[in-house]
């Protein structure tokens, strides 16, 4: 629906490739990938003879995740080669005749006359083909979840890790920073590829690897909470300076209308 308005020359929040992107891993890295923007060493193959060769002869650990889900959830940690090949003995398993069964006389039925809450729950279970999503481990306490929501303001704040894990994402543990104690250089990226391509709202997560930053995820959406009201900075000639909470809603509709007054509020397909 979201491309029909666009193409009548109606902006929409979400737009369609920030849609587009939403809750897929696989899509969001190849995005980022091929537009050239920093992303951990990925790597992602829906055979597996390759994906097996690939883990014979991968540095570990690696952590594999699902293409979609949220707050950490479909992501491990697989700590050597052997926990990945039984990891890839799981993804690549086959079908039991039961799943068979249940397709062919259950889902397939009532897909075709749109039960959409069906269609839904099958796009988490087994929507994708099947699949492996591998991606170098980058040993840290925190992550830093950085959201443009304009052309120059930024939620900005410090994820720690849970407890003896090595997840920041859904841990709820996070740390208000001062404009002093920004990686200008990771708001400066995400503004940057924020307005390149439209996104009027985008929240990134940021890593430092041994190659300097990097992307883990991206999202257009976020928990609507405090935190992304009182942590926000606008960027300045002079550089970050701390801003005053702006309710979630003005922030969106006041991106939008920038991206329109800018031409970038309707993407143009193909992307380039």
């Amino acid at each position: 629906m979201i491309p029909l308005i666009e193409a009548m020359g109606v902006p929409c929040f979400p737009n369609s490739l920030m849609l587009w992107l939403y809750d897929d891993k696989i899509r969001e890295t190849l995005f980022l990938k091929a537009h050239g923007h920093p992303v951990p060493e990925t790597f992602i193959s829906f055979s597996e003879e390759e994906a097996r060769t690939y883990l014979d002869g991968a540095t570990y650990p690696l952590i594999a995740k699902t293409h979609m889900g949220a707050s950490a959830s479909g992501v491990v940690r697989m700590r050597d080669r052997a926990a990945a090949l039984e990891l890839l003995k799981g993804i690549f398993r086959p079908e039991s005749l039961m799943e068979k069964v249940m397709m062919k006389f259950h889902y397939l039925p009532r897909l075709e006359k749109g039960d959409l809450l069906l269609a839904r729950k099958l796009r988490y279970l087994n929507a994708c083909p099947r699949y492996i999503y591998a991606q170098e481990f980058i040993k840290a306490d925190s992550d830093w979840r950085i959201t443009t929501l304009g052309t120059d303001l930024l939620s900005v704040f410090v994820r720690r890790n849970r407890p003896d894990d090595f997840r920041a994402s859904g841990s709820g543990l996070w740390e208000m920073v001062e404009p002093e104690d920004l990686p200008t250089e990771a708001c400066d990226l995400a503004l940057e590829i924020s307005n390149r391509h439209g996104f009027t709202s985008m929240a990134y997560d940021f890593m430092r690897g041994p190659k300097g930053w990097v992307i883990g995820e991206i999202s257009m959406t976020f928990v609507l909470n405090d935190v992304y009201t009182t942590t926000l900075f606008r960027r300045t000639p002079a550089g970050y300076a701390k801003q005053a909470p702006i309710p979630i809603g003005v922030m969106h509709l006041s991106a939008l209308m920038e991206a329109r007054e800018r031409g970038t509020a309707i993407p143009h397909w193909p992307m380039t």
